[in-house]
């Protein structure tokens, strides 16, 4: 009899609470945000954070060096003058019969005007110098990649874990709801005499677990709103919201065993490498063409003048000034330099050695990266697979000892059992979720297929 007044006491509180819930609302104002998805937050990032700015700019700066460094080969021409007011003449003494006496040199005044020009007509070091410019253009056209590449990354694992962490929180309030109802249910039946002060304290002590929890995933969800924004170079205090969901898990298990092998030209890093090399084997050879002669046209005009006033000097009349000019071939040929130049040479092809050495240790790397990657990604999408079946588990257990409890013929204790077993399969579940998720981004890039 006991037991069917508390069976019929727990089903009038569940149906007053029900009612209850249904004539409740909720108003709250917030902060008009903008929705995103992950392409969105993506191609927001590759435009607007700092870090593909400076490498745009990078960018842009070697391509005013490959500019700079053509420009030494084009004429050089060059333009000077200048008037003197020579103040003291200089004299010459001379011992005549008829005595010393004295001579004086120059004029008063005295200008010249001259234009000078050269043309290089052969310089390897120019030639070689020209190639390198153009190939390190190319070296930061890679980086630039890289920078997006690392850049995507980091928006993707900020992205999905945000997603992850409210999926947490929808699920966890889900059990702080059931538990409030459970509690709600507990405390009238101990007023009644139906339940004892233990089974009170019980609940509550899980009520506030799941609530600690809650707090813990909103301040998660918070800060990750504030990183995804700092990772896609978006002002702090603008609100966005995600619009994408989370990667479908059986596109993650499509692992198969062309993941264990990829070409190493696919990795952006293998790439810039082989570029460094190129540029390593550019200043062998530019050090190796100082041995060969510089050769130049030159030629230059200008005037010349004097006078023994300010006025005949600065009119330019003839004959106080008079045109003078020449043109010649110039050759600039080492001969010798106490033996720098082999040690240069030395020093470059070994350094170019050594570049080589670190292409073939990257390429064994990046396939012993993919390995482990992919091993991870394994490892993480089974266990995820796991856990979700655990907390599927872990549901079916909480709704049916609640049963059992509503009923009078489950235990308090039993009900908090299975309310921390949900609890923490839940937590291991979108711990694995995320896990997976980040192998499979590292695997992608590890590929050289991210982006």
């Amino acid at each position: 009899m006991r037991d069917m007044l508390r069976a019929l006491l727990l089903a009038l509180v569940i149906y007053t609470l029900s009612i209850s819930r249904g004539f409740a609302q909720e108003s709250s104002q917030q902060q008009t945000s903008v929705k995103m998805s992950l392409q969105e937050c993506v191609d927001f990032a590759l435009e607007n954070h700092v870090d593909i700015i400076n490498a745009e700019i990078e960018q842009r700066i070697a391509k005013a060096k490959v500019g700079e460094t053509r420009a030494i080969g084009l004429p050089q021409i060059n333009a000077a003058g200048g008037i003197n007011n020579n103040y003291k003449l200089g004299k010459a003494v001379f011992d005549t019969p008829d005595g010393v006496q004295e001579v004086t040199f120059g004029s008063k005044y005295d200008g010249n005007l001259q234009l000078s020009g050269s043309q290089l007509l052969f310089d390897g070091t120019y030639i070689v110098g020209l190639k390198a410019a153009n190939v390190y253009t190319d070296l930061t056209d890679k980086q630039l990649i890289s920078t997006k590449i690392d850049r995507v990354q980091a928006v993707m694992e900020s992205y999905y874990q945000i997603l992850i962490s409210e999926t947490r929180l929808d699920a966890f309030e889900s059990n702080l709801n059931r538990l409030d109802t459970t509690l709600r249910e507990t405390t009238l039946l101990y007023e009644n005499g139906f339940a004892e002060k233990i089974d009170v304290d019980r609940i509550k002590v899980n009520y506030n677990n799941v609530k600690t929890e809650i707090n813990k995933v909103e301040r998660l969800i918070d800060f990750s709103y504030m990183n995804l924004k700092y990772q896609i170079g978006m002002p702090l205090e603008n609100q966005i919201s995600l619009s994408s969901e989370l990667i479908d898990p059986g596109v993650m298990s499509l692992v198969d065993e062309s993941f264990q092998k990829a070409d190493p030209e696919m990795r952006i890093e293998y790439q810039e490498l082989g570029v460094n090399i190129r540029l390593a084997d550019l200043d062998m050879k530019q050090f190796q063409m100082q041995y060969l002669p510089q050769v130049s046209l030159v030629g230059n005009y200008g005037w010349n003048g004097i006078g023994q006033t300010w006025t005949q000097i600065n009119t330019f009349a003839q004959p106080s000034w008079f045109g003078v000019g020449a043109i010649g071939l110039q050759v600039k040929l080492p001969i010798f330099e106490g033996g720098r130049k082999p040690y240069a040479v030395r020093q470059a092809r070994l350094k170019k050695l050594q570049l080589e050495n670190q292409k073939k240790l990257l390429a064994q790397g990046i396939q012993v990266e993919i390995k482990q990657n992919r091993d991870q990604l394994l490892a993480a999408f089974q266990d995820a697979a796991f856990q979700e079946e655990n907390v599927e588990l872990a549901t079916s257990v909480v709704y049916t000892t609640r049963q059992k409890y509503v009923e009078g013929i489950g235990s308090n204790l039993e009900l908090i059992t299975a309310e921390n077993d949900l609890t923490q399969a839940q937590i291991n579940y979108y711990n694995s979720l995320y896990e997976s998720i980040v192998a499979y981004i590292a695997l992608q890039k590890a590929m050289g297929i991210l982006y």
